[in-house]
């Protein structure tokens, strides 16, 4: 038996512990003729009991894709993680989710790595991490070093940038810090490039003359708006916006620009095909969807100019933003005419219900 032990068990169990071990593996054995007392077991029983205890499916881990154990990335022996139970030679288990999450304190009644470190947090109390807690902190680190969003998604495995919002923790105030760190980064002077009427390219040297006090990130790159002055009035429409800043070569930004307007051309082709056939309250948003295509054709005709540096900040200026604010005023003073036009329309609504 004290061989038995040293054959099965990482650490060499007793005589004792080896015999109950053999008899709950149900381990053919016999009586040594010369110590009547002692039990005898041959390898080759104790290696069909150990070949028995094998995972299910062994030496395949994943039926579905066909992953072996030895292809697999973390696999260990039995009872190794175990805080009591004596670890196996020969037999192994591969460290599922829920080995990970009680290694990391998602029960109380199983000891936790940082149980064993003996590690609190500030008040004493025990510490638990989530296993998905790393996969928003390393989204975090990597938002905050400057990684593009097509980077950060391609690394985990998302078919959609637009996904990594819900794992970016970065806060306003480290947007804050990268917009100083902007300020300090160049010392190069700025790059003469085409004159261009209704835009602001700067290197990112000169960014502290824009005066910027405080922003904050947008799909297309940064907004330079102090809202501790007043509320956005161009809220979620920020290719209108005279405050919006974009930074040439960030992938994430330039995507959203040109996707805005593929999207936005389509809308103005639709408002526009409206408007011709006469539809009531088209005008506006053919206004809107003109004023919004022509501006991202202009901020995507400065991205593709290979004279405009990596790195340098656009900004679109002397546009006339629609401000809701003002819609809303206007709508107040377009109520009594409105209200002169019902019957009209009511009438017009009518006879198309008629036509159709």
């Amino acid at each position: 038996m004290s061989e038995v032990g040293q054959v099965v068990f990482v650490d060499a169990a007793s005589r004792a512990t080896s015999a109950v071990w053999v008899k709950s593996g149900k381990v053919e054995t016999k009586t040594d003729p010369r110590h009547p007392l002692w039990l005898l077991v041959s390898f080759r029983s104790i290696e069909r009991c150990i070949v028995g205890m094998l995972p299910r499916g062994f030496p395949v881990l994943d039926a579905e894709t066909g992953l072996k154990y030895s292809e697999a990335l973390c696999v260990v022996v039995r009872n190794s993680l175990h805080a009591t139970k004596s670890a196996y030679w020969g037999v192994i288990d591969a460290i599922g989710e829920g080995t990970i999450a009680q290694g990391f304190g998602s029960t109380e009644v199983h000891e936790s790595v940082f149980d064993r470190m003996g590690l609190t947090d500030a008040s004493g109390a025990r510490l638990k991490v989530r296993s998905h807690q790393f996969r928003h902190y390393l989204n975090t680190l990597a938002q905050a070093g400057g990684l593009s969003e097509l980077d950060i998604a391609k690394w985990s495995g998302r078919a959609d940038i637009r996904h990594n919002a819900a794992y970016n923790h970065v806060s306003d105030r480290d947007v804050q810090a990268r917009l100083t760190q902007l300020r300090a980064e160049s010392n190069e002077p700025a790059t003469q490039i085409a004159a261009q009427t209704r835009a602001n390219l700067i290197p990112r040297a000169k960014f502290s003359e824009l005066g910027v006090q405080a922003a904050h990130t947008t799909e297309f790159g940064f907004c330079a708006h102090d809202f501790a002055m007043s509320p956005c009035q161009l809220h979620l429409d920020c290719a209108n916006c005279n405050e919006q800043v974009c930074v040439k070569g960030d992938q994430y930004g330039e995507a959203n620009a040109r996707v805005m307007l593929e999207e936005t051309g389509v809308l103005l082709a639709e408002a526009k095909a409206a408007s011709k056939d006469g539809a009531y309250g088209t005008s506006p948003w053919v206004h809107h969807q003109q004023v919004t295509f022509d501006r991202l054709s202009q901020l995507v005709e400065i991205l593709n100019d290979h004279r405009v540096p990596q790195g340098a900040i656009i900004r679109l200026t002397h546009v006339k933003t629609a401000s809701r604010l003002q819609q809303a005023a206007e709508a107040r003073e377009a109520l009594p005419h409105l209200a002169d036009e019902l019957p009209r329309l009511a009438w017009q609504v009518v006879q198309r219900a008629i036509e159709a």
